[in-house]
């Protein structure tokens, strides 16, 4: 009778270097470990800062942790936010793609790229997915942060700065004690000129609106940012610092 022996175990009629020839040739064999992969097909990339990407693993893994995250809070976020959530990564895309082709020696532009997609991942790191209440918290989107604290006589505390996010051709700097109507509040910057700030919130985000002094509709941007600047927009809970 012949006996089987278990596929792991050499039958004894082998002999022991064909064995051990055949065990090399399993390992050689075996995938090594597979190199990061970014949030699209390397094999079609054709632009520059995509090639750059799948080109350095630390980056490509960078990628790919930006889209989950983009995915998951999508995915947490009700329909308004998601979609401006979509908007502000689309302009952060434009961004990264505008500074990778600005003049400069590979090793800066990958620097610059790298740095940028830092900065990318742990914003949508910090966002707060669950139900936030009221307008108290931290708020940020590519271009600033907002920041609203209650004080101790129970006013609300409201301190905003953003800048142009590829080159900071604008800053804006801006700060208030709201004033609540209905489900506003209604910050009168500390800066001259009659503008204000007004907050409202709509779903998981903050809308942000600057509002002209109502004498002059036409009165140019507001005083508290530089040419061009405005802190106006949709801007997503995240956790303080």
């Amino acid at each position: 009778m012949t006996h089987r022996f278990p596929a792991s175990v050499p039958s004894p009629t082998v002999k022991p270097w064909l064995a051990a020839l055949a065990v090399v040739a399993l390992a050689m064999a075996a995938p090594a470990g597979a190199a990061p992969q970014p949030s699209f097909d390397c094999a079609k990339a054709t632009a520059d800062v995509d090639r750059a990407i799948c080109a350095s693993d630390a980056l490509a893994t960078q990628d790919a942790s930006i889209a989950r995250r983009f995915a998951e809070a999508k995915k947490a976020f009700d329909a308004d936010t998601a979609r401006a959530l979509t908007q502000d990564q689309r302009y952060f895309v434009g961004v990264r793609n505008e500074d990778y082709a600005e003049p400069g020696s590979a090793a800066e532009r990958v620097e610059s790229l790298s740095d940028r997609l830092k900065y990318r991942d742990a914003f949508l790191a910090s966002l707060v997915l669950t139900p936030r209440q009221g307008f108290e918290g931290s708020w940020d989107n590519l271009a600033g942060g907002i920041t609203i604290v209650r004080q101790a006589d129970g006013k609300l505390m409201v301190e905003a700065q953003a800048a142009q996010p590829q080159n900071a051709r604008w800053l804006c700097d801006a700060s208030g004690v709201a004033t609540v109507k209905g489900d506003t509040l209604v910050v009168e910057a500390d800066d001259p000129g009659g503008w204000t700030l007004t907050l409202s919130r709509k779903g998981a985000a903050l809308v942000v609106v600057d509002t002209p002094p109502a004498k002059d509709k036409a009165a140019g941007g507001p005083p508290y940012c530089g040419m061009n600047g405005a802190l106006g927009g949709v801007y997503f809970p995240v956790r303080q610092p």
